[in-house]
């Protein structure tokens, strides 16, 4: 078990990072969102929101990777959120 917070830098935050480790920390984030099912956890309360708002709604993806969860939530069979990544 984790006993132990252990903190350190985010790596790709860090000046200087060499182009390879931030794609290979990019590519990290988006495996672990794909197991986790990310997508598919906050897809209901979005597919509740589309359906209320009328078929459209729009989201800023603002710092948090490479945007994959977005791009799994766009390929949604039911009308897509327009997608923004900012």
């Amino acid at each position: 078990m984790l006993r132990e917070r252990c903190q350190r830098p985010e790596m790709m935050d860090q000046p200087g990072l060499d182009p390879a480790r931030h794609d290979q920390a990019l590519r990290a984030r988006a495996r672990i969102n794909y197991w986790s099912r990310s997508a598919s956890t906050l897809w209901p309360a979005l597919a509740e929101l589309l359906r209320r708002l009328g078929g459209r709604l729009r989201l800023l993806d603002v710092a948090s990777g490479g945007g994959d969860i977005l791009v799994r939530l766009a390929r949604r069979p039911t009308p897509p959120p327009a997608v923004w990544r900012g």
